[in-house]
């Protein structure tokens, strides 16, 4: 794809002049409008995404899909022998023990309707939201043989955490993210940019990234990360630009004259999800990486003409090129950088919580998806990634899902052929 609306063509422009390496960012669509809209969903419906693909697939071959859907937890009415408690309670028992623990077993699966209970709430949502009522909700319950979560990484854990699923006291761990930052270049009034225009996204540059970690060049203190060229709805660069009242808009109405440049970091970090709370935070490293790309995109902006750059360090605000060593002494009290709270981070990469591995003491499920500890159980998201990739995630966690569902079916297969 070589168009480019101005925004991204900034960054490449700036990439060019300072000799680093930028690429056009692979777009799955078909017959591209250009509309720019692709953040907040394809209008004409040729994005290429899991509604297009993998949905559309599983309704061919007979799959229901209840829209609007919120799981609330999940009900295990009979454990098999090979699963958690009964595997160990039966592996360390006597003769007697055992008999009785497997007649247990097969007493509860013979009045069950199935191994799993799924009950859920559904809401239409091509209804108005009530402003003076709870919204409507119908209940639903499921009966499977099989559950395959893929929630995403939070709510994925939190469904298992409310069942009181949580074998080995795995799931909400090894969570972790890309921790990413905007910067706002703001140019001349003769420049018009209108960053709402056209496709977003399609510049990269990757001369840091993670990828290419094995070059002689990379220094894995500092680098590991992905500029993109970015711009944002108004509310999202109302929320990065400074000042109050009359100054910050005076900022937002000379917002066709800014372009924007997003620093996507690979971090070394892991957190922690909880029913009610997130828990993680980068690193020293993290925070070195993140000030680098910081500076190089400052100097990127400047390299292509920007009079001003707003960076994500609360306040900062750079005039010339000779403030850029300003990145680098930025700190409030005794903290520097981003590890303060108030510095622009955000991230809609997220990774982790039923990580896959050979453990069960560590991980969640097998390589093939399917839980440790609790047969019939799988994930296939994001959740089930022990690490985070170094570049943007949906192709990457789509291929694993794809795996996952052919070890799925190959197990499927065998059981019942069994």
């Amino acid at each position: 794809m070589e168009h480019h609306n101005p925004c991204n063509q900034i960054l490449k422009i700036g990439a060019e002049r300072e000799g680093v390496r930028w690429s056009s960012v692979e777009r799955p669509v078909w017959y591209c409008f250009r509309c720019g809209n692709c953040t907040q969903g394809c209008y004409y419906g040729v994005k290429m995404d899991a509604a297009n693909t993998f949905l559309t697939w599983a309704q061919q071959s007979g799959a229901d899909a209840y829209c609007g859907a919120e799981v609330k937890n999940i009900r295990i009415n009979f454990p098999g022998s090979r699963d958690y408690p009964y595997r160990e309670k039966i592996a360390g028992a006597g003769e007697f023990s055992r008999n009785e623990a497997m007649r247990e077993l097969e007493n509860r699966e013979e009045s069950a309707p199935s191994k799993f209970t799924v009950f859920a709430s559904v809401t239409d949502r091509k209804a108005p939201i009530p402003r003076d009522r709870e919204v409507d909700q119908k209940g639903l319950v499921v009966h499977a043989r099989q559950v395959v979560l893929a929630a995403g990484p939070p709510a994925s854990s939190r469904i298992l955490m409310r069942s009181g699923i949580n074998p080995d006291n795995v799931v909400g761990k090894k969570f972790t993210t890309h921790p990413t930052s905007s910067h706002y270049g703001r140019f001349d009034q003769s420049i018009s940019l209108n960053g709402w225009d056209g496709l977003v996204n399609s510049i990269e540059v990757d001369q840091f990234a993670d990828m290419f970690r094995y070059e002689s060049y990379y220094d894995p203190g500092q680098h590991g990360f992905l500029l993109e060229g970015t711009s944002s709805l108004p509310w999202g660069i109302a929320s990065l630009l400074p000042g109050t009242g009359q100054e910050h808009l005076e900022l937002m109405n000379d917002m066709n004259h800014m372009a924007g440049i997003e620093i996507i970091l690979k971090t070394d970090q892991y957190g922690t999800i909880k029913e009610d709370d997130i828990i993680f935070d980068i690193s020293k490293r993290d925070n070195d990486a993140m000030l680098f790309g910081t500076w190089l995109t400052a100097r990127l902006f400047f390299r292509a003409g920007a009079r001003e750059v707003y960076t994500g360090l609360p306040g900062l605000v750079l005039t010339s090129p000779s403030q850029l060593d300003d990145i680098y002494n930025y700190r409030r009290g005794n903290t520097r950088g981003y590890l303060q709270k108030q510095a622009n981070l955000y991230s809609g990469h997220v990774f982790g919580g039923l990580v896959m591995g050979t453990d069960p003491k560590t991980s969640f499920a097998d390589e093939t998806g399917e839980c440790h500890r609790v047969s019939g159980l799988w994930v296939a998201d994001g959740s089930a990634f022990p690490t985070n990739v170094g570049a943007n995630c949906a192709f990457s966690i789509m291929f694993v899902a794809r795996k996952i569902a052919n070890d799925f079916l190959e197990k499927e297969k065998g059981n019942m052929s069994t």
